[in-house]
């Protein structure tokens, strides 16, 4: 119960902080946000055992309640100036995840990683390839360009789509 008291009172110190910090520079709201988000995680991941979760579902619980997606303690511009450090830690949440597969219960030897990694790459590739082409000649940047360089228009912005997908 006290780690359910404790998150209260961190939020609450939160919110608090954020009303009378609201015209400060984003830098140090920023900072302020990964030292809160460091605690409430540690909290969550501690908690997580006593209500049989995965620590990473606890870690991506709380940042989901304490983000600007439901109790906004922590804003959309703060998450843009801590863009890096979001970036490496959904990096880290990834190999952690990936770390706790058990290949043999999933059945799949190192043929069948090859074809899934492979499929998850190429087919995306393909698809994001050919759509690019197939407008290349009503797309404002390729009307005027050849085939092949309609080619290579489509798969460097092929490229620059893949990035920004979720």
């Amino acid at each position: 119960m006290r780690w359910v008291a404790s998150l209260l009172a961190l939020g609450l110190m939160m919110a608090l902080v954020h009303h009378l910090t609201a015209l400060g520079p984003v830098e140090a709201r920023a900072t302020l946000a990964l030292g809160f988000l460091l605690i409430v995680a540690w909290l969550g991941g501690e908690l997580a055992p006593r209500v049989r979760l995965p620590r990473i579902i606890a870690y991506l619980l709380v940042g989901f309640c304490v983000g600007p997606s439901w109790l906004h303690l922590i804003r959309a511009d703060e998450i843009a100036a801590l863009r890096l450090i979001s970036d490496a830690s959904v990096a880290l949440v990834a190999l952690a995840a990936g770390s706790a597969l058990d290949w043999r219960t999933l059945g799949l030897g190192r043929a069948g990683v090859a074809r899934v990694t492979a499929g998850a790459i190429a087919f995306p590739f393909a698809v994001v390839a050919l759509v690019m082409m197939s407008v290349s000649p009503w797309f404002p940047l390729t009307r005027h360009l050849s085939f092949g360089s309609a080619v290579a228009v489509a798969l460097v912005l092929r490229g620059s789509l893949l990035r920004r997908l979720p």
